[in-house]
């Protein structure tokens, strides 16, 4: 009969402190390990997928990489090589973020459907709203897709940021070095 009162025995399990540590009743000589060592309390950073995403990478320095790959290799294919990558990756993006509203406008158009059979004209309302904020916001990445196709606009600054750079690790090899 002892093996059922060791279910009835149990004690509860310890209490943690937020801001402290957690206490063990059973050994008193072990250590007080305080919370933030493995548990962390930030909340992760919510990822942004939107026309933000194409923005900050429009906006990104590529001078420092431009000058460190020219003073690596300052031929003008390499150039041309990199300079495609990041167009690649910029197209990426764009595909990308389109995908994004895409989806986001075909479940909003499943939402509005069922508000509407449901009789909840309101909410429909707003959800319409929101549909045609998302629809807007593909016409913008379209004409800063033809932005960057044309090269033309703040949609190439990466680009331009890259050359300057490059062309200053050149210029840094060419100039004699002072001794």
């Amino acid at each position: 009969m002892a093996f059922f009162n060791f279910f009835k025995k149990q004690k509860p399990d310890p209490v943690v402190d937020n801001d402290s540590t957690a206490t063990d009743e059973k050994s008193p000589d072990s250590p007080n390990i305080p919370r933030g060592i493995f548990v962390d309390d930030v909340p992760p950073e919510k990822e942004k997928k939107g026309i933000e995403t194409i923005l900050k990478f429009v906006n990104t320095d590529f001078s420092r990489k431009g000058y460190e790959d020219a003073l690596a290799n300052y031929d003008n294919t390499h150039k041309q090589a990199r300079l495609q990558i990041i167009s690649g990756q910029l197209v990426c993006l764009f595909k990308e973020v389109t995908d994004y509203y895409q989806s986001e406008i075909s479940e909003l158009n499943v939402r509005i459907t069922k508000c509407t059979k449901d009789g909840l004209l309101d909410i429909a309302d707003k959800l319409e709203k929101e549909k045609n904020i998302r629809e807007e916001k593909i016409s913008e990445l379209e004409k800063m897709k033809n932005d960057f196709d044309a090269n033309e606009g703040y949609m190439c600054i990466m680009l331009r940021t890259y050359e300057i750079g490059f062309n200053n690790g050149i210029a840094a090899q060419l100039l004699p070095q002072k001794s």
